[in-house]
């Protein structure tokens, strides 16, 4: 079923299964039900939360967002990455991003003519250890769509 999923529909399938992540984690988070919410993924009580699901990007140690999602990010109270395994066999990791407006914990770029933050992954805390069906589905949807080597 998987190898029949287009790009978009695989981006899609990966945002909601590390929203899910991230809702099963908190007991009182509550998703939006607008899945093109411009402020925010979820809530926890009153936080605001936005979640990236990504694979890590190995050479430069961390995640990257590209500007049209800075002001998302900057209006989050909390920004949680759930980063996709590497290999097949590697569990996924919820992760929250530590005082992610700071810019001492991301670098600004431009690559290939886009503004980019690098979110370091040293400067995330981890909160769970996924090795379940979710880790698998994760790093099988991710594999058609990276375009560089992990």
């Amino acid at each position: 079923m998987l190898n029949t999923l287009s790009n978009t529909d695989r981006k899609l399938r990966i945002g909601k299964i590390g929203e899910d992540i991230v809702s099963s984690h908190f007991k009182y988070a509550q998703q939006t039900e607008d899945w093109f919410d411009s402020e925010k993924d979820g809530t926890v009580d009153s936080i605001k939360y936005e979640v990236k699901t990504m694979v890590k990007n190995q050479k430069y140690n961390g995640f990257w967002i590209e500007q049209k999602q800075f002001h998302k990010v900057d209006h989050s109270d909390a920004l949680f990455f759930v980063q996709i395994p590497s290999e097949e066999d590697d569990p996924a990791l919820l992760l929250l991003m530590t005082n992610h407006r700071d810019p001492a914990n991301y670098e600004e770029f431009v690559h290939k003519g886009v503004k980019k933050r690098n979110y370091l992954f040293t400067k995330c805390m981890k909160l769970d250890i996924i090795s379940d069906s979710r880790a698998t589905e994760l790093h099988e949807l991710s594999v058609p769509l990276r375009t560089y080597g992990v």
